[in-house]
């Protein structure tokens, strides 16, 4: 029987190791001030491309133990998962916030979604 440390260091390093990609925005209620802007970057990251979790927290500048948590926290609740997974029963049964749009987006978003990429990457 695994312990719970054992499960956890588990699911970290099957995180590490995936390509991730963002199935949907946490809802606002679920974002707390002092974590939001570490979570906000992640799942900007993830909606703008699939990546590496190992990458990620050396792509946006943060703490590998903070990048993990809140990964870990958003594969919890079903808003990320590994490309080409397939659902659990679990994550299927969890209610989705916002669906991602689909990749053709108007003009005016794509330059909007560019213009607060380019602000989250400068923020290192």
């Amino acid at each position: 029987m695994q312990t719970l440390a054992n499960k956890s260091s588990f699911l970290e390093q099957n995180l590490q190791l995936s390509l991730l990609q963002l199935t949907s925005w946490p809802g606002l209620s679920e974002l707390l001030q002092d974590t939001a802007p570490n979570l906000t970057r992640i799942c900007a990251l993830l909606a703008r491309k699939p990546s590496v979790g190992m990458l990620i927290p050396a792509m946006l500048d943060m703490q590998p133990q903070v990048a993990y948590a809140l990964l870990e926290n958003l594969y919890a609740k079903g808003h990320i998962s590994p490309v080409g997974a397939v659902l659990t029963s679990e994550q299927a049964a969890l209610p989705k916030s916002d669906p991602l749009a689909s990749p053709e987006l108007p003009a005016a978003t794509a330059s909007f979604l560019g213009k607060v990429w380019s602000r989250l990457m400068d923020r290192k």
